[in-house]
């Protein structure tokens, strides 16, 4: 991700986060996120 220009840190954990700073700060900032835990038994908002 640090070849492509983003700013990379991981928090205390273990969550990996990149940011890659606009060219207008006074544009409004963009976000998303993803996961990549597993939950063996499923979870409550899985249908069966």
């Amino acid at each position: 991700m640090k070849e492509a220009g983003l700013e990379v840190y991981r928090d205390g954990i273990g969550t990996l986060y990149a940011r890659l700073p606009g060219q207008d700060r006074t544009l409004p900032a963009v976000g998303t996120g993803s996961h990549l835990d597993t939950v063996p038994q499923g979870a409550l908002m899985m249908a069966p």
